[in-house]
């Protein structure tokens, strides 16, 4: 599986700079550079957006992660849009690690996949 730190801050799947969610996607189907995609599973913290995201909750990994600060434990499926990336197999990331981008984002638009690469 795929580790994936955020520096989404505002994400509801955001936990300590780690992503909590169980299944994530890049979007960005014709992007040709990492700013050109969006994380889409980006939802905006808040009790909302807790209940209807508890279902996409990472739970082994999170309590996982708990235990050990030494690696990341938190990885998600993390399905993605971005035809041109190498590291697209099958609309599947098959990068190691990734990260997405989102510094003061309020939406998915505002957040990028810095892994990307054409």
């Amino acid at each position: 599986m795929t580790r994936l730190s955020c520096n989404a801050a505002n994400c509801v799947s955001n936990v300590s700079g780690l992503c909590g969610a169980r299944n994530i996607n890049v979007a960005g189907a014709s992007a040709h550079t990492s700013v050109s995609t969006e994380c889409s599973t980006f939802e905006e913290k808040g009790l909302k957006s807790s209940l209807s995201n508890i279902t996409n909750m990472n739970i082994p990994g999170q309590v996982k992660q708990l235990f050990n600060s030494q690696s990341i434990e938190m990885s998600p499926n993390i399905r993605c849009e971005a035809q041109s990336c190498k590291y697209n197999e099958n609309m599947l990331c098959n990068a190691s690690d990734i990260h997405v981008s989102g510094p003061g984002a309020l939406s998915s638009s505002r957040t990028c996949c810095d892994t990307f690469v054409e």
